[in-house]
């Protein structure tokens, strides 16, 4: 972003550091930037107001969205516009009409809820890292060096720094974890499980797993067009990784209904 590259999207991955309080998040992004680029370091922005917004995307480096789990839903969706823009074309304060300004700033965020992502759709946009100890703030940081390397493989290596289809498919599927299990997965998770190594289980596909529920839960249970996508989803969940199969019938998955 900083050196004009793609232009065309903008920078739309945001890394989330996701761990207790006190293992330093806060203050390992603040270091990312160097001392004379610290002023272009912000972690107060507001999403209720446009202006800050617009200023925020084009006055500064990197934005720090700190506690990350306290943004709404509709913020989010805001967000993952912001994250895909390349220029704003807004009117400055004062100004007496709309102009387009280039975009420098970067996401970041930090938060201690483990399951911080609420919008699956949106999930390609972001790297959940979970930060398991204390962050290292002892060992210098050789920003020379290391902002030099990151230069040399950008403007000579030709290095790629966008994800492909291939890329986005597998970050959507390691964020599955950090979603939170909806409704649906509860009603799901205690009807079924994944039989242990040994045990008895049968070959249910999503429609028959589907039927089952609505049998079960009746109203409490709505079967919609996304219901079967969503059904898929839950089972293919990192902690969870029931056995599928797939068959002359479609896709189908070792299960167990709980006694």
């Amino acid at each position: 972003m900083w050196k004009g590259k793609g232009q065309l999207t903008g920078n739309a991955l945001v890394p989330i550091l996701i761990g207790r309080q006190g293992c330093g998040k806060s203050s390992f992004c603040r270091i990312l930037l160097p001392r004379d680029l610290r002023e272009y370091y912000n972690d107060r922005i507001n999403f209720k107001n446009e202006a800050d917004l617009n200023l925020g995307l084009t006055s500064f480096a990197l934005i720090n969205l700190d506690e990350f789990d306290k943004i709404t839903q509709r913020q989010q969706i805001v967000l993952k516009y912001l994250v895909s823009t390349s220029d704003l074309k807004y009117r400055p304060p004062y100004g007496k009409a709309y102009s387009s300004h280039r975009r420098y700033a970067s996401f970041i965020g930090t938060t201690n809820e483990p399951m911080p992502l609420d919008d699956p759709t949106g999930s390609r946009r972001f790297v959940c890292v979970t930060v398991e100890n204390n962050i290292d703030f002892e060992t210098p940081i050789e920003y020379d060096q290391l902002y030099a390397q990151l230069k040399y493989e950008v403007d000579e290596q030709r290095e790629r720094y966008y994800l492909t289809k291939d890329e986005e498919r597998e970050l959507m599927q390691h964020n599955l974890r950090y979603q939170p299990v909806s409704g649906l997965g509860e009603m799901l998770l205690s009807l079924f499980e994944k039989p242990m190594e040994g045990e008895a289980g049968q070959w249910l596909t999503i429609a028959e797993i589907s039927a089952r529920l609505k049998q079960v839960f009746r109203g409490a249970y709505q079967e919609d067009t996304g219901t079967f996508e969503k059904i898929g989803r839950l089972l293919n969940r990192p902690e969870y990784r029931f056995d599928s199969e797939r068959k002359t019938s479609g896709m189908t998955y070792w299960i167990k209904e709980r006694g």
